[in-house]
């Protein structure tokens, strides 16, 4: 069993990564990653559906 501490930082990141769903089976465990992966990986999910559903300016 993963024992890692559940920080107020943890626990937002957490909240941030439930925005997003992947395949079952598929996606990584974020259970499993530490702070500053689950970070850089709820960031760049972030940033690509910021750059994909971005409003066109004319």
């Amino acid at each position: 069993m993963i024992n890692i501490k559940l920080t107020e930082k943890r626990k937002n990141l957490l909240k941030r990564a439930s925005r997003f769903r992947s395949v079952p089976g598929h996606g990584p465990d974020i259970l499993k990653m530490s702070d500053d992966e689950l970070e850089r990986y709820v960031s760049i999910l972030e940033a690509t559906f910021e750059e994909a559903f971005k409003e066109e300016e004319e």
